[in-house]
């Protein structure tokens, strides 16, 4: 192969990328948060909020922004230590019950 062609064959699969990119980026849509610096929160008119933005299918509406890679890494930590097996919640509860009773 000589060398414009391989040039020529750099240039068309550079340009594939950008288009491929470029696509990707339009196809997902927009990220849109609830009440955006305000958040999630009663006593807000998040009619007029979503008057203020506009929607196109494939957009995405959350109430928060998703976690931030640290906090998920503190999950994982923490999740074994939280959680909690259902007879262990039934033998709390039966406690609670039998003490409420007294």
């Amino acid at each position: 192969m000589s060398v414009s062609a391989f040039r020529l064959s750099f240039l068309c699969l550079l340009l594939l990328e950008c288009v491929v990119a470029t696509v990707t980026t339009l196809v997902r849509g927009t990220d849109h948060i609830v009440g955006a610096n305000r958040g999630w929160n009663p006593g807000i008119n998040y009619t007029l909020w979503a008057n203020n933005h506009t929607f196109y299918i494939g957009d995405l509406i959350r109430k928060c922004p998703p976690p931030s890679p640290s906090s998920q890494s503190l999950i994982k930590l923490l999740k074994p230590h939280l959680q909690i097996s259902r007879e262990r919640l039934r033998q709390l509860h039966h406690l609670r019950s039998s003490r409420e009773l007294e």
